[in-house]
């Protein structure tokens, strides 16, 4: 199975989602991937999300018809309310973010461990399935990667840090990944100075 990775985005705007869209399109039409997972940080905070990510989402269906996306910190960042508005508010448009899933025979889980609502590692320890493929926005702990590679999980893909770096469990039998970034978006409402 071939894995499309994007992570840390930071749409800002209609102008970087689109942009986002158009290099989706090509970089799908190179690699041919069977299943797509963003790795969180699609938007750069919440009234962004609130604004693009039913857009964002159909926009992405449009063009691949698997994905998997997940919630990271800064799609929840500076909301109106608290913390809590905007992991509900993703879940209500991306319900995969936490979840179990099945595709093409492949075991995929996908957890909103940057948000302290989620209850992720009770999810992900009680869902969790020999050969499954972990997904998240940060890296796990050392101590998390162990148990995750004593249940079996056969890899771990994360963002959020916006550099490559390897960890691996224990025994060596589990690495996770910790994906660089995609950046057509900006921060903190700002464009990028470069894309990825």
């Amino acid at each position: 199975m071939l894995i499309g990775v994007i992570t840390d985005i930071h749409i800002y705007n209609e102008k970087s989602l689109y942009e986002t869209i158009q290099y989706l399109k090509v970089h799908i039409a190179q690699t041919k991937p069977d299943i797509i997972v963003c790795l969180g940080d699609i938007f750069d905070k919440i009234t962004t999300c609130i604004k693009y990510a039913e857009l964002f989402k159909n926009e992405c269906y449009k063009v691949f018809p698997a994905w998997i996306f997940l919630y990271g910190n800064h799609d929840g960042e500076y909301p109106a309310n608290d913390e809590e508005e905007g992991w509900h508010h993703f879940l209500k448009v991306f319900p995969e973010a936490q979840a179990r899933v099945t595709i093409q025979g492949q075991g995929f889980i996908s957890v909103g461990d940057l948000e302290e609502h989620s209850n992720f590692q009770e999810f992900l320890l009680s869902n969790i399935k020999p050969n499954d493929i972990v997904l998240s926005h940060g890296p796990f702990s050392q101590r998390l990667l162990d148990l995750l590679e004593e249940k079996g999980a056969a890899l771990a893909l994360n963002g959020h840090t916006h550099v490559f770096h390897i960890q691996t469990g224990v025994f060596k039998k589990l690495k996770q990944y910790a994906m660089p970034c995609f950046r057509i978006g900006g921060m903190n409402n700002e464009p990028a100075c470069m894309s990825y």
